[in-house]
């Protein structure tokens, strides 16, 4: 059998009708630079419980910054808090007197945590409704930051990063807001 002329033809390579290789597209250069990092970080996300939220994956794909991770956080902690009193879970009967509780059954938090909690949560939902376009923002901040659900597109994380902006000057994070 006689060899053919010409170099191997490359049969995993994309091509185009005429037969000719297509370049590799910019997500395929892009994943080939990000896959060292993505080596690197996989020991760390192990060890690390922000990886497994929606928020920690979009801090660490730069979208979010420290202050906006934080305030998400903290929205998610308050707004968990809030719902836990304002409507506990349907099997959960308050017991009214000490006498009536088991040992070790838990206790309605005192009043003063109750008032704390319910001003946080009023005052970030307030300090979202004042700006621009605040029903969206806060849209956003309950689908990523609560339900831990990924942006439903760029608009979403625009959306999302001004109300993380928002919440983190409302809870001191940070002093300066950024533009852009």
């Amino acid at each position: 059998m006689a060899k053919k002329a010409g170099r191997k033809r490359n049969i995993d390579s994309d091509r185009y009708p005429n037969g000719q290789t297509r370049p590799p597209t910019e997500d395929e250069i892009k994943n080939v630079a990000r896959f060292p990092r993505l080596k690197e970080l996989a020991g760390k996300s192990a060890d690390d419980r922000r990886w497994g939220t929606q928020l920690g994956r979009l801090h660490w794909q730069g979208k979010l910054f420290e202050p906006q991770l934080l305030a998400g956080e903290r929205l998610a902690e308050v707004v968990e808090k809030f719902r836990a009193l304002k409507y506990p879970m349907p099997n959960h009967q308050r017991v009214s007197s000490p006498e009536q509780r088991s040992p070790g059954e838990a206790t309605d938090p005192p009043d003063h945590v109750i008032k704390a909690i319910e001003d946080d949560y009023d005052g970030y939902f307030k300090a979202v409704l004042e700006v621009h376009r605040g029903v969206e923002l806060w849209k956003a901040l309950m689908n990523v930051c609560v339900q831990d659900l990924a942006p439903a597109g760029y608009q979403e994380l625009k959306d999302l990063r001004a109300g993380l902006d928002v919440l983190s000057l409302e809870m001191g994070l940070t002093t300066l807001r950024r533009i852009g």
